[in-house]
Order: structure tokens, then sequence, then C-alpha cells
């Protein structure tokens, strides 16, 4: 008899390296996250966000109770779905506790810090796609894989928006240039923060790379993998 799609459980020994876990013998199994707007590799299930990330319930049970009491909301919308993916810069808040936003720590996993009221509804969202749509608009689809149809052609593929939750409106536009201060989110430099000094083309492909510089040191990494900062978010 053959298997039939993925599998549809995770064990605790098997949880990818950018998910901190605590005590990987403590259980067996872990909750295995859903596909949706975050890939598998750069996210977590919401459950386990709550109890290894924010670890505010001690077991995956406490945080299903929480979630049917609708008292957890991620990006200003309440879930009550364990298996949802969160990831970078979602905002997890849970009645009566404060928010939390996902971030990555210095090794590129997957952390939270407390944020303020004034900031948890806003997003820094990466324009990962730019159309042209029949309207005449301008169709942008986010990293989270939100889409806003704008009337404004300067956004880039690569740029970064604050956009505002509450408002759907970006407040922002952070452009992938030099003098940008960026987060990396993927690769071997994965959770550093550092000064974009050059964007290098080479090639038939145009493949570009990303020059930084983190305290006086130079170094180098995929253009696809910088994600320019809004102001204030310097420190996450």
């Amino acid at each position: 008899m053959t298997k039939h799609g993925a599998k549809r459980h995770m064990k605790r020994i098997a949880v990818p390296a950018h998910v901190p876990i605590h005590n990987k013998k403590d259980r067996t199994f872990i909750t295995n996250p859903n596909p949706g707007p975050h890939t598998k590799g750069s996210s977590t299930a919401l459950s386990t966000a709550l109890v290894e990330l924010i670890q505010l319930p001690h077991t995956a049970k406490e945080a299903r109770y929480l979630l049917v009491k609708r008292a957890v909301k991620v990006d200003g919308r309440v879930r009550i779905n364990e298996k949802i993916p969160v990831g970078l810069w979602d905002v997890i808040e849970v009645e009566g506790s404060g928010a939390y936003r996902i971030t990555l720590d210095d090794h590129g996993r997957l952390s939270v810090v407390e944020e303020s009221d004034d900031k948890k509804n806003l997003k820094p969202l990466k324009v990962k796609k730019k159309v042209l749509v029949k309207s005449g608009k301008i169709q942008l689809t986010f990293n989270d894989g939100r889409v806003l149809l704008v009337d404004d052609n300067n956004y880039k593929v690569g740029d970064v928006v604050l956009f505002d939750l509450k408002d759907k409106a970006i407040k922002a536009h952070i452009k992938g240039e030099p003098g940008a201060v960026c987060m990396i989110i993927e690769g071997k430099h994965a959770g550093k923060v550092a000064k974009l000094k050059d964007v290098e083309v080479k090639g038939a492909s145009a493949e570009k790379t990303a020059v930084l510089e983190k305290d006086g040191k130079e170094f180098r990494t995929r253009y696809e993998y910088i994600f320019p900062l809004p102001e204030g978010f310097y420190g996450n």
C-alpha cells in the first residue's frame, strides 16, 4: 500500500534547526504546521510558538485551550487552528499577556520579542513579486502571501514596506539599496543585522550578490537573503 501526501505528524527529535526546542527528548511528538503563507523551513506551528517561544502555556494541550477560548490573535486576527504556520515579523497577541513579535536570533533561529501597543499593528513586508494587472494598477505580492494593489510603480522586488495591519495601508517604503540596514534571513549569516554597502550583478543570469558590513567586517550573501529593515526594527 502506497503513501499519499506528506506526513501529518512530526517528532520533536526531527524539528528543524531554526525552531529552538528546549528539550527534544521531553516528549515524542510536536505539532506539525500546515501549509500556509510561510514555508516550513522558515516557520513553525502556532501552538509550538506559544509553548516553545513565548512559553505561556507549558504544553500543546494548554495552547489548544487558549486557542479555543479565542484568546490568541496573529497579525490582529483571532486564530483557533493550532497548526497554522507563523514566521518572521508575525505578531502573536495573547489576551491578558501582551503582544510578541517573531524575529530571528543571532544564529538564525526563530525568537520572540515583546511588542508595544503602538507597533503591534505595523508589519514589515518584503516585495516578492510585482505584476501589472488589467486595471493598470501594480499588484504586489509579499513574503507572507499578502497581495496589495497600488498605483505607485516605484516599488521593486526586494524592497520592503511597513504595512499597517489595521488601516490596510503602507506607512513607509524601504528600498533594498546601499545604505539600508538589513537582516539576513537565510544562509549561513541568517540572523545578522548589517548595513548594505553594495549590490553586485554578475553573469548572464544577472544574479545579485549583496555586500554587507557589520562591526567593520565585510561579507557577502545572496541578494534575496536580505531583508531591509524599517526604522525602529533594527534591534529585533
